[in-house]
């Protein structure tokens, strides 16, 4: 069993001792040194062989070591190799859509988002920034509520819909601005909505005068993995020229999605 100290929460900055020590085991594995025993990799950290031994045991145990039945040794396991995939998946998509996201950003005169659901959020992974004033002050890496923007709500309405469905019972749906929707049926009706039409508009549901449109990125298999968005002032994205910024927005959506092999 871990020991109390380990599992303590640095109230400082808080990292957790026992996951960070993990972290310092799996590390010690390299290109170099693929194959380690217990004694090496105490030796490499200074520590107990019997602490070792039960953090190796519980990373065995969610397929992040394996453990060679002959020699004992231990070895990186699929599961990381799994969780690569994502990450080397998110790299692939950035790089394919980044040059259709500028052009797309020229052509509209307006900022571009792309993201990835995170949990009931969507987080933005990239943005091309438009050289008009008054664009768009979110950034790489920060979040934002599925329920109140364009990019969630596109990708809500192309995911399985018993995982939409849970998703939304799930989310608390905070209200924001007076077109901000609450009421989980009608968001619900929204979003089958959206799935009809194949794309998405937030109309100040998140910010007061910031209105957005958005369309679906799917992968090979035809599973929705990303959003691209076109974002702006309201007094510029005007509702009766959505029509013009729906069409650049699913049309550029469809190239990165058949350039990463999508067919449908």
């Amino acid at each position: 069993m871990i020991d109390e100290a380990t599992q303590k929460v640095d109230s400082r900055n808080f990292e957790i001792k026992s996951i960070k020590r993990a972290a310092e085991i799996l590390e010690c594995f390299s290109v170099q040194q693929p194959e380690l025993s217990i004694s090496e990799i105490a030796s490499m950290l200074n520590l107990p062989k019997g602490t070792v031994s039960r953090y190796l045991s519980t990373l065995k145990s969610v397929g992040f070591v394996e453990q060679d039945t002959n020699s004992f040794v231990y070895r990186l396991g699929i599961r990381l190799f799994q969780l690569g995939k994502v990450v080397e998946s998110q790299m692939d998509l950035k790089k394919i859509a980044a040059p259709h996201l500028k052009e797309l950003a020229e052509k509209s005169g307006e900022t571009v988002f792309l993201a990835i659901i995170r949990g009931s959020n969507v987080i933005y992974v990239h943005k091309e920034r438009s050289n008009r004033a008054m664009s768009m002050s979110y950034n790489e890496g920060e979040t934002c509520p599925m329920h109140c923007t364009a990019l969630g709500k596109v990708i809500l309405a192309f995911l399985p819909e018993e995982r939409s469905k849970q998703i939304i019972q799930d989310m608390k749906l905070e209200r924001f601005t007076e077109n901000t929707i609450t009421d989980p049926i009608k968001l619900e009706e929204e979003i089958r909505q959206i799935r009809s039409q194949g794309y998405a508009i937030d109309d100040q549901e998140l910010e007061e005068g910031l209105r957005c449109v958005s369309a679906p990125i799917f992968d090979d298999r035809g599973v929705i993995i990303a959003s691209i968005s076109i974002a702006g002032p309201a007094t510029r994205l005007r509702l009766k020229d959505m029509p013009i910024f729906i069409k650049m927005v699913t049309e550029t959506a469809k190239r990165i999605s058949q350039r990463l092999g999508y067919t449908g």
